[in-house]
């Protein structure tokens, strides 16, 4: 996104591209991940202390909202948690908290679940 937001030299262009993208359907993306949804309700308890139990997310921890969020992005965030891709920045302190977490999620199966349960919450 870095190089992507150096073509937007003033003011007037950045309002520009967040005009054209308030335009966009504002409508979750289909659930494309299979996964067993009770188990990922069960898996969620943990993440909801941050993430609403609705995932509604909580600005004042950094916690973004889930619920509508595209179930194949969640999968691969978590993965890249998982595989330390993300969250080991010394500078990113919301991913140094978000990078433990994961390890609630013994396997790829459970990661699915979770997210097939997120995405039920839409």
């Amino acid at each position: 996104m870095a190089l992507m937001a150096m073509v937007l030299k003033t003011e007037a262009d950045i309002s520009n591209v967040v005009a054209f993208i308030s335009t966009l359907p504002d409508k979750p993306a289909a659930p494309v991940i299979q996964g067993d949804v009770s188990k990922g309700k069960q898996l969620y308890e943990t993440c909801s202390a941050c993430h609403g139990s609705a995932g509604e997310g909580n600005a004042a921890l950094n916690a973004p909202a889930l619920a509508g969020m595209s179930d194949w992005y969640q999968l691969s965030q978590l993965a890249n948690y998982k595989k330390g891709l993300r969250g080991t920045h010394p500078d990113d302190i919301y991913g140094q908290q978000m990078a433990p977490m994961v390890a609630i999620l013994p396997d790829e199966q459970a990661m699915n679940d979770v997210v097939a349960y997120i995405s039920s919450l839409q």
